[in-house]
């Protein structure tokens, strides 16, 4: 694998973007293929689409790349599903730094007085400008006292920041990811590090763990093997379709050639023929069938790596350091399968086609 810097391109934009609603994110929920649709969204689908499906009450497929979602026995009612899928906070901490580029230096607090006063600050967590006196009050009040809080100024120079604290613990969802460690090369919250990770060697606050991440070696050769198997994907898909031209064009010949026959045998070419053509259709079908059903398999491969890399491209040119980690910590153990995944969908491709033999006493396709 080359190694060497990774360009990047621009669909920050389409990432945020729901390919249902065709809108930015509400509520911004994941499946386990990492594609990403709005809470109301999914929901509708899914109540629009399980009833029709085999798997009913079971689970639904993903309405981008087919992938079956299985939801077990835990959750009978459909109403549920929606909510209980989770979270995609790297959406929400790129919509929430967008919101925070676009918002006036008003307090947002103020605002719902009807109340017009300038902003000094800036709650990473709440996600809320605040003048001096909502500050002070922010700092007092116990559920918010924790809070990191910015000036603007400091939101200004770095954007970054002004969403670091958005990103909550897997296990704790009311509590945010303070710490690393590197051990398990698991993100969590101080809860979690006191408790599950208490005997671990090495742990450190996760700012220090995400320093460099995204000029890691690791993330440029993830990133640049996740590129090349785009390249073979898209090199597999465009010779398997113009297989699937050519087959569709197969039969015009052969059909011709059967019509020239029955003018030296009568009656029996007539029988002959409806027999050849009947081979012939369901020859053609086989055939078709198995390239559908591997151009099928490598577009949604294809679907899911082009996923991939708008998520962790975005990450890397928008995303914090932090965020950047996550989702390598996401992405990185379904690396093997995905890759084996690739391996096979792609090794096996033959060009399909068929003929017509034409010998003395029998004709077979």
């Amino acid at each position: 694998m080359a190694s060497g810097s990774v360009k990047v391109g621009k669909e920050g934009d389409d990432l945020l973007t729901c390919s249902i609603c065709l809108e930015t994110y509400k509520t911004p929920k994941y499946l386990p293929c990492l594609h990403t649709f709005c809470k109301v969204c999914i929901h509708t689908y899914i109540l629009s689409t399980v009833t029709k499906d085999k798997h009913e009450n079971k689970g639904f497929s993903c309405p981008v790349c087919r992938q079956f979602v299985s939801i077990g026995e835990r959750f009978s009612n459909r109403e549920c599903w929606a909510e209980e899928l989770p979270n995609n906070h790297l959406i929400i901490s790129m919509i929430d730094r967008q919101s925070l580029q676009k918002q006036e230096k008003l307090c947002n607090v103020c605002e719902l007085s009807d109340i017009i006063q300038k902003a000094v600050s800036w709650c990473t967590v709440c996600q809320e400008a605040l003048c001096c006196t909502c500050e002070n009050y922010h700092r007092k009040f116990k559920m918010s006292s924790n809070h990191k809080i910015l000036t603007l100024q400091e939101v200004q120079a770095d954007k970054t920041k002004a969403v670091s604290g958005s990103t909550t613990c897997e296990d704790h969802s009311d509590t945010f990811i303070e710490i690393y460690c590197v051990d398990h090369n698991k993100p969590c919250c101080t809860v979690c590090a006191t408790v599950k990770h208490r005997k671990c060697e090495k742990v450190v606050v996760i700012e220090d763990a995400a320093a460099g991440v995204k000029e890691s070696k690791q993330t440029i050769e993830f990133l640049e093997l996740i590129m090349l198997w785009k390249m073979i994907l898209d090199k597999s898909i465009e010779g398997t379709e113009k297989n699937v031209v050519n087959v569709e064009n197969l039969d015009n010949n052969i059909f011709s050639e059967i019509e020239s026959l029955k003018k030296d045998i009568i009656e029996h070419v007539n029988k002959m023929e409806k027999a050849v053509k009947d081979e012939l259709t369901i020859t053609k079908k086989e055939i078709l069938i198995q390239l559908t059903d591997k151009l099928t398999e490598m577009s949604s491969l294809k679907s899911t790596i082009d996923n991939w890399h708008r998520i962790l491209s975005t990450c890397v040119k928008d995303g914090s350091d932090i965020q950047c980690l996550i989702e390598i910590n996401k992405l990185i153990p379904m690396k093997d399968k995905i890759e084996t995944d690739i391996i096979k969908a792609t090794s096996d491709i033959n060009e399909k086609s068929f003929s017509f033999e034409k010998k003395p006493c029998s004709r077979k396709l």
